[in-house]
């Protein structure tokens, strides 16, 4: 069976989703009653998050959870792993590892790596510190069984990785198939 998906913000309402954050129990019901199959979930505080509440109701409704957005964080606290600050690098680590602990309880949905991958400047050397800051993030996903993805963003969003093939360039380069892959969406 194809699996159908709707972003549904389980925290803090976002943009790119028709849900609001308070009403994620009724968001549940509305993409189960629309016919969809998955849920995407946008976390910005993973630690914070009821992941027994958020499980109960995807099942209830006989949804599951196929990926956990990351990108809130980005804008709410300025925080993404190719920071010019390292202390921002370290923190924005350590919510990714976060969001890696949760997909384990929530049955090892995907971890999107959006906005929170940062290269909002024009840096050449963007790119290689993103895959610095992901070695140990990928072996982190790879000990629990949880697929990192990174997503193509249009260049007016980030500086980096806009395109598939870029994503997918930058994969090769890092080597790590077992634990990261691309979301093509």
């Amino acid at each position: 069976m194809p699996i159908l998906s709707q972003t549904v913000p389980v925290q803090l309402d976002t943009a790119y989703s028709p849900y609001f954050a308070a009403n994620w129990r009724e968001a549940f019901a509305d993409v189960a009653k629309q016919g969809l199959t998955g849920l995407e979930l946008a976390v910005a505080y993973p630690n914070d998050l009821d992941a027994d509440a958020v499980l109960e109701e995807a099942r209830r409704h006989e949804l599951c959870i196929t990926t956990l957005s990351t990108g809130q964080i980005c804008g709410l606290e300025g925080l993404f792993l190719t920071s010019a600050d390292a202390d921002a690098r370290r923190r924005a680590a350590e919510v990714l590892r976060a969001h890696i602990r949760l997909s384990t309880h929530l049955g090892r949905p995907h971890v999107t790596i959006g906005l929170l991958r940062g290269g909002f400047g024009n840096d050449a050397g963007t790119e290689a510190l993103l895959a610095e800051m992901l070695w140990p993030l990928c072996a982190a996903a790879k000990d629990e069984g949880v697929k990192l993805q990174i997503e193509p963003i249009n260049r007016t969003e980030t500086a980096i990785l806009n395109s598939t093939q870029q994503v997918l360039d930058f994969l090769r380069a890092l080597n790590e198939p077992e634990a990261i892959g691309v979301l093509y969406d």
